[in-house]
C-alpha cells in the first residue's frame, strides 16, 4: 500500500531531496542561463506585486520530552567487538618435543605401512608413482543465475546455491586461478565459475568429494578428495593418483607446492612429496608426531608448518618440532594455517578458535574475545592486512586493528564455512556446508531495516546534527537518532508532530526542524517538541523540504501552498501570485549571498527577498519539475528533475544528462558531492556516481542490486554525507550506509575469454576427435581449460560457426556487455550486448580472426580475446585449381590466336600467288599482241576479270586487318578481364602465383603492342590509312605520349625525361595520329632495350629552317650490321628486350614510313652497348608559329 501511495505522490507532486545552505554565490544578470546545447533560456523576472501572506505572533504548541520514559536503544553494531586484554602464551623452546628425521638405512629394517587396499607401501624412501589417465568427458557450460541476498541481510553478502546453478550446496574448498575463474570443491566433485557460467566436473570416474585444491606454478589444478585420492587437471585431461599408484591414503586433507615445483600432500596417513614421477612418504616411522596432516604451509625460508590432530609441527628438513596445548596452543587439532604479511603464523583450530604465533608466543582469539565460533576452518589475509577467520558454525570474523567484526546469519552469511579465498577484486568467497557459496564485498553497502534497529523501513529524510548524531525520518515509524552505537526512536507519543516524516533540518542554533507528511511542522530542541500546522500559517500540512538562510530564517516548501518563511515569530507565505514559478516546492537551497534557489513543479526560481527570477519551460528551461538542487566546489549548480534527468549550470549555459548519457533513471531524487568531488545521484532506479574524467567530462558509474543495494527505488529528501565521510541513503527497503573512506571505486576492466566453438550448430568435444577420421577439420592444439581448437582449418561445408565467450569482472559479474567482430568479413565492432555468443553463418572461404571484448562497471573495454581460423575453399576454388584454369585459358587463347593468324596468312599467301600468276600471264599476252590481235576483245574481258580479282584481294587484305583488330583484340581483352578477376580472388600471397600473373601481364602488353603495330602497318600497306597534314602543336603531342609511357619506365626503374626547346605555340604541318604512333614506337623500343637504372631523354629543338625531335637512350644499342637494314621488316631480325620483352619487328618500319608520309626524315645512330639516338626532322618551310 505504501508503494502505491508513493507512486501516486510521484505523479502528483514529486518530492525531492532538500539541500542545506552553503557558501554559494548567485550569478549576476550577465551570468544568467544562456543558450546551451539543449535550450535557449531567458529567465523571467517577477517583482513582488503584493505583500506575502503573513501570520503574526504564532502560538506554539509545546510538549516537554520525558527522557525517563524513553524506549530502550537498539544496538546498531552488535557484531563489532573491541579486542582488549588478549592473552598471550609464551613458548618454552627447551620444553618442545623434537624428533630428528629417521632416514631408511639399507642395513636396517625397512620403513613401511599397509594402505587401505592391503598393499605394503615403503616410506622414507623414493618410490615410483604411476598416474592413471581419467576420461575428462565433455566440457559442458551451464548458465549461472545472479547471486541472491538473504532476507534481512545487513551486509553486501550474496550467495550461489543449486537454484543459481551450483552442483551442490556442500562446498568445502574455494580457489581463484590465474585466469580469474573460481573453482569450488564440493560434495559431488568440482566446478569452475566465471561469473556467467558454471562448468561442472562431477561424472567422470574418480572425481568425487572435493576437499582441498591447489593451482601449481604451471597452471595445473590439483584436487584433493576424500576417499578417491589426488586428481590433477591440466586443462585437457585428468590424471589420478590413488593407493594403487603408491599413495599412503586416499583421504587428501591438504596440498602445497614447494619452490622446486614438488607437490606436498597431507593425508590421514602422513605427509607425501610428489615430484611428478615418484613419491617420498613421511610417517610416524620417519619422526612425524601425527599422521593426520590437516594443513600445510611452507614459509619464505622453506620451512614446513603442518597442522595435525595433535598440534602444530615445524619441519626444517632434518628435525620435526611439535607445538601442543602444553606449549601454549589453544587446541591441538590444527586445521588451518596462514602466514601474514608481517611473517606471523595464524592457526585455525577445531575447538580452540584461532592462534597467532610470532615465534615466541601464542595469542588466542576465541569466543571469549568476540569470535563467533571456536572451530576455525580457514584463514585469509586481504590487501589491507586484515585477517579473516572463518568458522564452522558462526560464519566469518574480520580482525581489523583492535576491532573484531562478526559476519553471520544476521549479516547474510551461512554460518558453516569450510573453505574461503579472496579474489583479485578484494571480494571474499566462502564455501559452506549446506548453504552453497557466499560472496562478501567487505567495504560496500550496509543496510538497516525494521528487523535490525529501525521502527520502519521507509526512510524519507536524513540529517546530521552538530554532535555528529544522524537523525532519520521514516514513513510511519517516527524519528530515529543514531549516536554511532545505538538507534533511539521518537514518536507522537513523545511529542513528535507526526510519525510520517518527509523532511529534516538542523538549525544553526541546534534545533531540529521536522517536516511531516500529514501533520505539519515540528521543532525539537532536545527537551521540548513544538508543533505548527495550517492554523499557524503553513498553508499545507505537507512539508517537503526545509532550509535556513544566512539570517537564521527557516524556509519551508509545501505541496501546493508555495514557499513559507518563519522568522522566529511570524510565518510569511509566497505563492505564484507573488512571482513564484509554481506552488509545489520540492527543494530550497540558500547560497552565500542569501539568495534562495527554489525547485518547483514549474521549474527553477531564484529569490533575493524582493524579486523572483524564474527559469521555466516557457523560457526554454527544459528541466521541470526541479526536485533537487546542490552546488559543487567548482561553483557549478546541479539540478535534478522529476523525469527529465540531471542538469549542470556553470553560470553560462545549461548542460543536460539523461539515460542516454549514462544516468540510470531520469527521475532524480537527491544529490550530494563527496570529498573527492564526485556527485552522488539517487534515482528511482539505482544510485549513480558521476566521476569527473576531464574538463566538463563525466563518467557514470551505476550501482544497483547486483552491487549490494537492497533497494534501488530511493526517496526524495533522503540523502546525507556526514562529517565521517559516510554516505546515508533512504529507500523503501530501509537505510543504506556507504563508508567512502574504505570504499574503492571500480577502476579495472574485465578479463575476456573465448570458451567454446560450435560448428554447424552442434557441440563438438575437440579432445575426443579422431583427426584422421574428421573430414575437413585440422588444428594443431586445443586451448587449455576451454573447448575450442587453436588456429583451425575448417572445411567450407562447416562454415556455420558459433563462438561462446565470457568475461570475469567480480565488480559486476552479471552486468557485462560484449562487442565483437570478425576480421576478414567486417571491420566494425558490434553494438554492446549482454549476449555471450556470436553466430556466423555461410562464412565464405578465407582467413579470419574473431575478436571479442567486454566492458563492465567502469565502461572500460577489456583487452581483446582472439581466435584465428581458416575456412578452406572447395577444391574447385583452390589456388591450384585457379592455376589450372589460368593455364587452360592462356593455352586456349594462344591456340585460337595462332590458328586464326595462320589461316589468314595462308589465305593471304594464296591470293598473292594468284595475283602473281595472273600478272605473268598478262605480261606474256601483251608481248604477243601482234599475234593475237584478233583476240583483243577476249583479252579485254580477261583483264577486267583480273582487275576484279585484284580488287577482291585488296578487300580480303582489308578484311584481314579488320579481323586482326577486332577478332583478336576482343577475346584477348576478355581473357585479361578474366585473369584479373582470378588474381583478385586469389590474392598475391603466393610467390609462384604472383610470378605467373606478372608473366601474363607482360605477355598481354606485348600482344596488344603487336596488334596495334600490325593493324597500323596493314592499313598503311593497303592505303586505307589516310594522312592529312594540318597545323598541330608538336610539343603537346610529344608531352602526352611521354606521360603515357612514364609508368612503364618507372616499372623498369628507367629515368624518362622530356626537354622542350621549342615554343609551346609552335605548330607543324603533320598528321597528328600518325605522329603519335611514331613517338609511341620510339619510346616503346627505348624502354624495352634499356636496362634498369638507365635513362631515356626526348628533346625538341630548332635549327635554321628545320624542327627536330631527338630520342636518346642508354640502352643496349644496335650493331653496325643490323643498323644497315634497321627500317626493313624481317622476322629474323626480331630481338628481345632487357626483361625478356618480345619485339614485333614492325616498330621502326612504321616509324620510317609514317615520317616519310609526314614529309620528314629519320636518322639513327647507335653502337652495341652504347645506346641509340634517333633524330626526326621536319622542314620549317612547312611550319607556322
Amino acid at each position: 500500500m505504501k508503494k502505491v501511495v508513493r507512486y501516486v505522490l510521484v505523479l502528483l507532486a514529486p518530492m525531492f531531496a532538500c539541500q542545506q545552505s552553503g557558501d554559494v554565490d548567485v550569478p549576476n544578470e550577465k551570468e544568467r542561463p544562456s543558450k546551451s546545447e539543449s535550450a535557449v533560456v531567458n529567465p523571467r523576472v517577477d517583482s513582488l506585486s503584493k505583500a506575502p501572506y503573513i501570520t503574526r505572533d504564532v502560538k506554539r504548541q509545546a510538549v516537554l520530552f520525558d527522557s525517563s520514559k524513553g524506549k530502550t536503544p537498539y544496538p546498531a553494531h552488535p557484531n563489532v567487538h573491541r579486542l582488549t586484554n588478549l592473552q598471550q602464551w609464551p613458548v618454552d623452546n627447551k620444553a618442545l618435543t623434537r624428533v630428528p628425521l629417521k632416514l631408511w638405512n639399507a642395513a636396517g629394517p625397512p620403513h613401511f605401512m599397509v594402505n587401505g587396499t592391503g598393499d605394503t607401501v615403503k616410506t622414507g624412501v623414493t618410490i615410483p608413482a604411476h598416474m592413471q589417465t581419467l576420461d575428462a568427458g565433455p566440457i559442458l557450460r551451464e548458465e549461472a543465475h545472479r547471486p541472491r541476498f538473504r532476507d534481512d541481510a545487513t551486509e553486501n553478502i550474496r550467495y550461489l546455491d543449486v537454484d543459481q546453478g551450483m552442483a551442490s550446496s556442500y562446498v568445502y574448498s574455494v580457489l581463484e586461478d590465474r585466469s580469474g575463474s573460481l573453482w569450488f570443491g564440493h560434495q559431488v566433485g568440482f566446478s569452475r565459475y566465471d561469473g556467467v557460467t558454471f562448468t561442472h566436473f562431477t561424472e567422470s570416474p574418480g572425481i568425487a568429494m572435493g576437499w582441498c585444491m591447489l593451482e601449481d606454478s604451471y597452471g595445473n589444478i590439483w584436487f584433493g578428495t576424500l576417499g578417491y585420492g589426488l586428481i590433477k587437471y591440466d586443462g585437457h585431461g585428468f590424471s589420478h593418483l590413488t593407493e594403487a599408484d603408491g599413495m599412503l591414503h586416499e583421504n587428501v586433507l591438504s596440498l602445497a607446492e614447494d619452490r622446486n615445483g614438488a607437490i606436498w600432500i597431507g593425508t590421514d596417513a602422513g605427509l607425501t612429496k610428489f615430484d611428478g614421477e615418484s613419491f617420498y612418504h613421511y610417517t610416524e616411522a620417519e619422526g612425524l608426531m601425527n599422521s593426520s596432516v590437516n594443513a600445510i604451509h611452507i614459509d619464505a625460508e622453506g620451512v614446513f608448518w603442518l597442522g595435525t590432530e595433535e598440534g602444530l609441527i615445524r619441519f626444517d628438513g632434518e628435525v620435526f618440532t611439535q607445538y601442543t596445548e602444553n606449549d601454549g596452543l589453544s587446541n591441538n587439532r590444527v586445521v588451518a594455517l596462514l602466514e601474514d604479511a608481517s611473517g606471523q603464523l595464524w592457526l585455525g583450530t577445531n575447538g580452540g578458535g584461532a592462534n597467532r604465533f610470532d615465534g615466541a608466543s601464542f595469542t588466542h582469539y576465541t569466543t571469549d574475545v568476540g569470535l563467533n565460533h571456536n572451530v576455525v576452518r580457514c584463514i585469509e589475509e586481504d590487501a589491507h592486512g586484515n585477517i579473516w577467520l572463518s568458522t564452522d558454525g558462526g560464519g566469518t570474523n574480520l580482525i581489523r586493528g583492535n576491532q573484531l567484526i562478526n559476519y553471520g546469519l544476521q549479516e547474510g552469511l551461512y554460518v558453516d564455512v569450510y573453505g574461503s579465498c579472496i579474489d583479485r577484486a578484494g571480494h571474499l568467497w566462502f564455501g559452506t556446508n549446506g548453504g552453497g557459496v557466499s560472496t562478501l564485498a567487505p567495504n560496500s553497502f550496509k543496510h538497516y531495516s525494521d528487523v535490525n534497529g529501525l521502527a520502519n523501513s521507509y526512510i524519507h529524510a536524513i540529517e546530521e546534527d552538530h554532535e555528529g548524531n544522524i537523525w532519520i525520518g521514516s514513513d510511519g515509524g517516527g524519528l530515529h537518532r543514531y549516536d554511532g552505537q545505538n538507534f533511539h526512536n521518537y514518536t507522537m507519543d513523545d511529542g513528535l508532530a507526526g510519525n510520517s516524516i518527509s523532511s529534516l533540518l538542523v538549525h544553526s542554533n541546534g534545533d531540529l526542524w521536522v517536516g511531516t507528511t500529514y501533520n505539519g511542522l515540528g521543532r525539537f530542541d532536545g527537551q521540548t517538541f513544538e508543533k505548527f500546522d495550517t492554523n499557524d500559517g503553513l498553508g499545507k500540512e505537507y512539508i517537503g523540504c526545509i532550509s535556513e538562510d544566512a539570517d537564521g530564517n527557516v524556509w519551508f516548501g509545501t505541496d501546493g501552498a508555495g514557499l513559507v518563511k518563519y522568522d522566529g515569530r511570524d510565518f510569511h507565505r509566497y505563492t505564484q501570485q507573488h512571482g513564484l514559478s509554481h506552488n509545489v516546492v520540492n527543494d530550497i537551497f540558500c547560497d552565500g549571498n542569501n539568495m534562495l534557489w527554489i525547485g518547483t513543479d514549474g521549474g527553477l526560481s531564484v529569490f533575493d527577498g524582493k524579486t523572483f527570477t524564474n527559469y521555466t519551460q516557457q523560457e526554454g528551461f527544459e528541466l521541470a519539475p526541479v526536485g533537487s538542487i546542490t552546488k559543487d566546489r567548482n561553483g557549478h549548480w546541479w539540478f535534478g528533475s522529476g523525469g527529465a534527468g540531471l542538469c549542470k549550470y556553470d553560470g553560462k549555459e545549461f548542460r543536460y544528462f539523461t539515460e542516454e548519457e549514462g544516468l540510470s533513471e531520469n527521475l532524480v531524487w537527491a544529490m550530494r558531492e563527496d570529498r573527492d568531488q564526485n556527485i552522488w545521484v539517487s534515482t528511482e532506479n539505482g544510485l549513480n556516481q558521476l566521476v569527473s574524467t576531464a574538463e566538463d567530462q563525466y563518467a557514470f558509474i551505476k550501482y544497483a542490486q547486483g552491487d549490494g543495494l537492497k533497494g534501488v527505488d530511493f526517496f526524495a529528501n533522503s540523502i546525507c554525507l556526514d562529517r565521517r565521510n559516510l554516505l546515508w541513503l533512504g529507500s523503501g527497503k530501509g537505510l543504506t550506509v556507504l563508508d567512502l573512506n574504505r570504499f574503492s571505486m571500480p577502476s579495472g576492466a574485465p578479463t575476456i575469454h573465448i570458451r567454446q566453438l560450435d560448428i554447424n550448430g552442434e557441440y563438438t568435444n575437440f579432445r575426443k576427435l579422431n583427426e584422421g577420421a574428421t573430414s575437413g577439420l585440422r588444428f594443431a592444439s586445443i586451448a587449455p581449460f576451454e573447448n575450442y581448437p587453436e588456429n583451425p582449418e575448417i572445411a567450407y561445408k562447416q562454415n556455420h560457426l558459433t563462438f561462446y565467450y565470457s568475461a570475469i569482472d567480480w565488480e559486476a559479474a552479471h552486468d557485462l556487455r560484449y562487442s565483437y567482430k570478425l576480421e576478414g568479413l567486417n571491420t566494425a565492432w558490434t553494438a554492446p550486448s549482454p549476449d555471450t555468443k556470436a553466430d556466423y553463418r555461410n562464412i565464405p572461404p578465407g582467413r579470419y580472426t574473431f575478436k571479442v571484448r567486454a566492458s563492465g562497471k567502469t565502461d572500460r573495454w577489456s583487452e581483446e580475446a582472439a581466435l584465428e581460423f581458416t575456412i578452406l575453399p572447395p577444391w574447385y576454388q583452390t589456388w591450384w585449381a585457379y592455376l589450372i584454369y589460368f593455364g587452360l585459358l592462356v593455352l586456349a587463347g594462344y591456340s585460337y590466336t595462332s590458328w586464326r593468324t595462320k589461316k589468314l596468312m595462308r589465305q593471304k599467301k594464296e591470293l598473292e600467288e594468284t595475283v602473281a600468276s595472273r600478272t605473268a600471264d598478262l605480261k606474256a599476252s601483251n608481248e604477243s599482241l601482234q599475234d593475237v590481235n584478233a583476240q583483243l576483245n577476249n583479252q579485254k574481258e580477261e583483264i577486267e576479270l583480273q582487275a576484279f580479282e585484284l580488287q577482291k584481294l585488296n578487300d580480303l587484305k582489308s578484311k584481314f586487318y579488320s579481323v586482326v583488330g577486332h577478332d583478336l583484340r576482343s577475346p584477348l581483352t576478355k581473357l585479361f578481364a578474366v585473369v584479373y578477376q582470378i588474381k583478385q580472388k586469389l590474392g598475391t600471397h603466393d610467390g609462384e602465383v604472383q610470378a605467373a600473373f606478372t608473366e601474363f601481364d607482360t605477355m598481354y602488353q606485348n600482344f596488344v603492342e603487336l596488334l596495334d603495330n600490325v593493324l597500323d602497318w596493314g592499313l598503311l600497306e593497303s592505303n586505307r590509312k589516310k594522312i592529312e597534314l594540318q597545323p598541330e602543336y608538336l610539343d603537346e603531342i610529344i608531352e602526352n605520349v611521354v606521360c603515357l609511357y612514364e609508368p612503364y619506365a618507372q616499372a623498369k626503374q628507367i629515368d624518362l625525361q622530356y626537354e622542350a626547346n621549342i615554343s609551346a605555340d609552335l605548330r607543324v604541318h603533320i598528321d597528328k595520329g600518325s605522329m603519335e604512333i611514331v613517338i609511341r614506337n620510339l619510346l616503346s623500343n627505348a624502354i624495352k632495350f634499356t636496362n634498369a637504372g638507365g635513362s631515356i631523354k626526348v628533346f625538341t629543338y630548332e635549327e635554321s629552317e628545320d624542327v627536330f625531335i631527338k630520342v636518346q637512350d642508354t640502352g643496349v644499342g644496335i650493331s653496325e650490321e643490323r643498323l644497315k637494314s634497321i627500317f626493313d621488316m624481317n622476322e629474323s631480325k626480331r630481338t628481345t628486350g632487357t626483361h625478356g620483352e618480345k619485339g614485333t619487328g614492325l616498330g621502326l618500319k612504321l616509324v620510317h614510313d609514317f615520317v616519310k608520309l609526314n614529309k620528314g626524315s629519320v636518322d639513327v645512330s647507335s653502337a652495341s652497348g652504347e645506346g641509340t639516338t634517333i633524330i626526326i626532322a621536319f622542314s620549317k618551310m612547312e611550319s607556322t608559329s
